[in-house]
């Protein structure tokens, strides 16, 4: 998890872990009356299987996200 102020990033190794936190936030977050962006609020493929698993599916390069002001891409450098 990396947080700043008010924005989190959560990470996780397997995509079913991920919904199952996502849910239980949802959950957690209605107690206080709160409730979480759905325009900020997404889970992607991200990582080091992420480019290998999104073009084995047709999808082409993993998905960018915004934090912090940068764009986080998933890929490789020039040299690999």
């Amino acid at each position: 998890m990396v947080r700043y102020a008010d924005d989190f990033v959560c990470c996780f190794q397997y995509q079913d872990d991920a919904q199952a936190f996502y849910q239980a936030l949802i959950q957690r977050l209605k107690m206080f009356n709160l409730e979480a962006a759905e325009d900020k609020t997404q889970i992607i493929p991200f990582g080091r299987f992420a480019e290998r698993n999104c073009k084995s599916n047709g999808e082409g390069k993993p998905p960018t996200f915004d934090f912090l002001g940068f764009t986080h891409y998933c890929s490789k450098s020039q040299n690999g």
